[in-house]
């Protein structure tokens, strides 16, 4: 069960600001239109993106959402979203910030190590356009092997050392400099989609990862080559396993690596 705040942000196409904005009201959503660089973070932003690739994109940006209500908040604002022909392309992605002002170094050495240690296993449920260093716009965290990037980190003795260790902008899979301007990590690496059952369960997966983090769950290497099927094999089961995420969640993501994995490009 997810019990923490967050926040999402999808990007999609072929729709109008005022039409999505119009529809999401017309729905009993609160939301307005705003630039890129909006701040009303009190309802829910049609914002401009000039990143995205189509006729009239633009990025809808969530109010602060929380437990079980928010999932229901953003699997409705999907369904608005599927209803007036939104689209998504390669261009297009879809982010995820958790709440993270409590927390210390320890918590974010937790989180980085986590994601780093199971990025590979993070990519199989994503298309190639999303995996590795694919996409300028969330590259790999992992520098050079997983074993040198844990030692990086434990390098690192301040939390604005950790979020600058693998670059200096925002653009990697998974982002700590949000935490100086929102109080939030995040997880920018999921493909673009307005697909509410995509969209509700890698709230549940990220919300699983924050939660073993702060709740400061042991998290050591691989002591020997995993593949992608065994490091979401190990990575999901522990997540079950401690009551994170259900069998569901663990299921759908076993069938995602699936259906990429006989896919040659996506």
């Amino acid at each position: 069960m997810v019990t923490g705040k967050f926040g999402i942000e999808l990007e999609c196409y072929n729709a109008t600001q005022i039409q999505v904005a119009q529809a999401l009201v017309n729905a009993g959503i609160n939301a307005i239109t705003s630039g890129y660089s909006g701040t009303n973070y009190a309802l829910w932003q049609i914002k401009t993106d000039g990143s995205i690739n189509g006729v009239n994109g633009f990025e809808v940006v969530s109010p602060i959402l929380e437990g079980e209500a928010g999932i229901a908040e953003a699997r409705k604002v999907c369904e608005v979203l599927v209803a007036i022909g939104a689209k998504v392309n390669q261009s297009c992605g879809f982010h995820i910030h958790h709440n993270a002002k409590t927390w210390g170094i320890q918590e974010f050495r937790n989180l980085f190590k986590r994601f780093v240690k199971f990025e590979l296993a993070l990519d199989s449920v994503q298309p190639t356009s999303r995996r590795a260093n694919n996409n300028r716009f969330c590259k790999s965290i992992v520098m050079n092997t997983v074993a040198e990037t844990f030692a990086k980190i434990d390098r690192c003795t301040t939390v604005q050392q950790l979020s600058t260790a693998y670059g200096s902008n925002r653009y990697y899979k998974l982002n700590l400099q949000s935490f100086f301007r929102m109080g939030s990590v995040e997880f920018r690496n999921h493909a673009g989609t307005v697909e509410a059952d995509k969209v509700e369960q890698y709230i549940r997966l990220t919300f699983a990862m924050v939660k073993d983090a702060q709740d400061h769950v042991a998290i050591k290497n691989f002591t020997q080559v995993t593949t992608a099927k065994e490091a979401l094999d190990t990575m999901l089961a522990g997540m079950v396993r401690r009551g994170h995420i259900g069998n569901y969640t663990a299921k759908f993501y076993k069938k995602r690596a699936v259906k990429f994995s006989k896919e040659v490009t996506v």
